[in-house]
Parts: C-alpha cells; structure tokens; sequence
C-alpha cells in the first residue's frame, strides 16, 4: 500500500480532534517516535520503556502537547504496518511524521561510542521541514545511564521550547495579549505586550529569585486588565515552593552540619579526658576520683565506658586497702602519710614534711587532720593531763591494741593533728606545733 495513501486514515482518525484542540491550544504536538540505537543491542521492552520515559520528559510543564509514543505506532502500523516496520532511519521517520496529526516529532538515536553511550534527540519542524533543535548528552551504557541522559536531553528540548526543567510554564513571545478589556487604552496595551515578551526572555535565565522577581515585577506593573495574571501567577507559587524546599534543605544540611561538629567536638574533649585521668598519679582516691568523674561526664557513647568501669572497680578494691577503719568507730585512717603509698605490705615512697601554715589544706578532699580527741581514742591510756587539754602521754602504737591493728609496728613517725602532733612510737602528745610534720588524714566513712 502507497505510504500517503496509508496514512489517510490516520488523518482522519485524529484530525477531527487536534483541529479543535489547536483552535484552544496553541502549544506545538510533538510525535515522539520510538528510541532507535546504533552499535548497541538494548531489548525491545527495555526501548519502549525509553521511548514512553521521554515521551512523558517532554510532556513536563507543558511546554508541548504530547502525541504518545503509543498512539504514533498504533496509528502507523494500522495503515502501514509494512512501512512503519522497515523505518529506521531519521530521514524515513520525517517522512512518516509529515502525515500525523502533529506540528513537530523527536527522533532520537543512542549510540555506543568509546566505552560510553550518548542519546540525541531532533525536535523537528513538520510543516517547515527544518530541525528546531538537536540535543545531546553522554553517560553510562546501562539502564541508569540512559534514564539520566534522556532526561537531561528533555530539559534541553522543553527549555528551547519556552520551558524550564523547574517545570515553571514560561509566557511565550508572540506579544499578544489574549484579552484585553475594552477599558484598557491602547498604550496600556503596548506596554503590557512589551512587558510581556520582555519578560519572556529574562525567565529563561537567571536563578530562582530572580525569576521570581521578574514574575512579581510584571504584576505589580499591570495589576488591572492583564490578562496573564492567572499564568504568571502559577509561576509565582511554583517558584515559592521550590524556595521553600531549597530553604527546607539548606536548614537540614546546617543541623545536620552542627550536629556532626557538636560530636566532633565531643569526642575531641572525650579523649582527652580519658588520657588526663590515664596520667593520673598519686593516692589511689584521687586517681579513683578523677575515673569517677570521667564515667559521670561521659556516660554515652563512650567507647571507654568499659576500661573506665574496670578502673573504677581495681581502684576501689586498692582503695579499701589504702585507708583503714578505726573500730568501734565511722572514721577512716590513712595508711600511709601523704606522700607515701601503700603497696598492699608496707608504705612506699618519701613522704611529706609540712609546716603548720600549710597542714590546716594540706589533706585532699574528703580528708582532713585529725583532732587530739581522735588521736587520743585511737592509741588510748592517756594521762590526767591529757584529759585536762595538756601534753601528756597515752599508750604508744605498739601496745596500743586499736593503734597496732590498724597500722602494726613499725610507726615510728610523728604525725600533726589540728593543733599539735603525736608521737606513735611513744605516745606522746603535744600541743601548739610549729615545726613541720608528717600528716595523717581521716575521713568520715563509708
């Protein structure tokens, strides 16, 4: 059957209904005719697929109106089945498309090339029997690559036709006003159509706010008889939406970008407080202390959560070694003089001498010098002078059954209480010291 003669039918068929449609509808109606490649094997499911994707990439802020890839090839191959199936080329899809229903059809050819695939789509004018456009974009020779680059090859189509990939309608530059109202004079009217095509031009351009700027310009200039407020209007909230997501956007980039500093930052001051109490020497307390601390400070998402713990539970175990309880009594003796540490056997180290100006603060916290009352209960069988609250002698340490308990027998030392000092090697207590002594602390337990 004669190709022309073929297609008749088809004319036929659709005429009635675009005639009416393009007396309403000045948008051009694209035929999209299916994706053909070159040295490149793509399934015939997968092509379709491409050829209906683009069809509906087109179709995007109505830019065109669409003739479906379907309805092109169920209308060709009802007249010229034969015809239609031996078309290939581009040259013979023209020659196809001069007798559809539509003013413009996209041909479009993915071609394999050096490792890569590149799509190119031609926007081609029927009735001129001229190319408008040839768009082309390069990607990757898979299903994602060819999704991606048809499109972007779209946006370029929809962006020639007055179109933006923003999907904002853009005002075409024919000039013509649809409908004034007779009210309006004719220098309004001049100056609207000269704004109009102005203002056709400039949003295809530009970012986002100028855009906007541009639209709310046009109606602040011809707020009254204008018969492009509707449209304009749309594009308005258009662009405000797209503002409002961007603004959403950036705000979430920025708290996540806070947020993430925030724990930077935490996990910078984490680590550094873990290696100040790892260095920590002296007593155990305070070594303990600072531990206690560090778990306090840091109790989640601490990666040395269970190192510290342990810590803790070694130094409490030291601790209780290191002070000794005075039976009968709440009150917790150290071992050693400060200065001296207890090895689990004996007192290690040298220990302190240490004036009376500085003895009053030099216990650390939680301890404090003894008094001459709890020096007296702790070595007992003192004197009548010493009860009287002068110097005198109560048992020394050794014959001291509490003393002896609690510290055994080899104290020889003097040690300073709140306002004088005792000898443990002989029990002697005095008052008013002003030389420098060893120093014992307590605490109140547990």
């Amino acid at each position: 059957m004669n190709l022309g003669k073929s297609l008749v039918a088809v004319l036929l068929l659709f005429g009635l209904s675009v005639s009416s449609a393009r007396a309403a509808d000045k948008r051009p109606v694209v035929a999209v005719f299916d994706v053909q490649t070159k040295f490149l094997k793509i399934s015939k499911a997968k092509r379709e697929m491409l050829t209906e994707l683009l069809g509906q990439m087109l179709g995007v802020g109505g830019v065109y109106q669409i003739m479906p890839p379907g309805d092109v090839k169920k209308a060709l191959l009802e007249q010229s089945s034969e015809s239609f199936k031996k078309c290939f080329d581009e040259k013979c899809q023209i020659e196809l498309g001069r007798n559809l229903p539509a003013n413009k059809m996209v041909t479009t050819t993915i071609l394999k090339a050096a490792g890569a695939c590149r799509v190119t789509s031609s926007l081609y004018d029927l009735k001129r029997q001229t190319t408008d456009i040839v768009a082309t974009e390069k990607g990757a020779c898979n299903e994602a690559g060819y999704v991606d680059a048809i499109e972007k090859v779209s946006a370029k189509l929809r962006e020639w036709g007055g179109g933006t990939t923003s999907n904002v309608v853009l005002p075409t530059e024919d000039g013509d006003a649809d409908s004034i109202s007779p009210s309006a004079d004719k220098e309004y009217k001049r100056a609207l159509n000269g704004a109009w095509r102005k203002l056709a031009k400039a949003v295809r351009r530009g970012t986002t706010e100028q855009k906007l700027e541009n639209y709310q310009e046009f109606l602040t200039d011809f707020p009254t008889d204008n018969p492009h407020t509707a449209k304009v209007q749309k594009n308005i909230d258009i662009l405000e939406a797209k503002l409002e997501r961007q603004e959403k956007s950036k705000r979430r980039a920025d708290e996540k970008k806070s947020a993430l500093e925030a724990k930077r930052q935490r996990a910078k001051e984490l680590k550094a407080a873990y290696n100040e109490a790892k260095v920590t020497k002296g007593r155990v307390s305070k070594q303990l202390k600072v531990w206690e601390q560090f778990v306090a400070d840091y109790p989640d998402d601490n990666p040395y959560m269970k190192t510290a713990q342990r810590m803790i539970r070694n130094l409490k175990q030291k601790a209780e070694k290191e002070d000794v309880k005075q039976p009968g009594t709440n009150l917790y003796w150290m071992r050693c003089p400060l200065g001296q540490i207890w090895t689990g056997s004996s007192c290690q180290g040298k220990a302190n001498t240490i004036t009376w100006e500085k003895a009053p603060k030099a216990c650390p916290d939680g301890y404090r010098l003894p008094t001459r009352q709890e020096f007296m209960l702790l070595l007992g069988g003192c004197d009548s002078n010493l009860k009287k609250g002068k110097t005198g002698y109560c048992s020394s340490c050794e014959k001291s059954g509490t003393c002896r308990s609690m510290f055994g027998k080899d104290i020889r030392s003097m040690y300073m209480w709140s306002n004088g000092y005792a000898v443990f090697h002989d029990g002697y207590i005095a008052v008013n010291a002003k030389a420098g002594f060893q120093i014992i602390c307590v605490r109140v337990g547990p």
